[in-house]
């Protein structure tokens, strides 16, 4: 069973990976 922390920070990563998928799929549509 992993620490409390490693899930935290686990979920932040995940959370990160995803908003700069995001970002990286909203810019290219709002530029135009």
């Amino acid at each position: 069973m992993p620490s409390q922390m490693a899930i935290c920070q686990f979920g932040v990563f995940l959370m990160l990976q995803i908003g700069f998928k995001v970002l990286a799929t909203n810019i290219p549509f709002q530029a135009r």
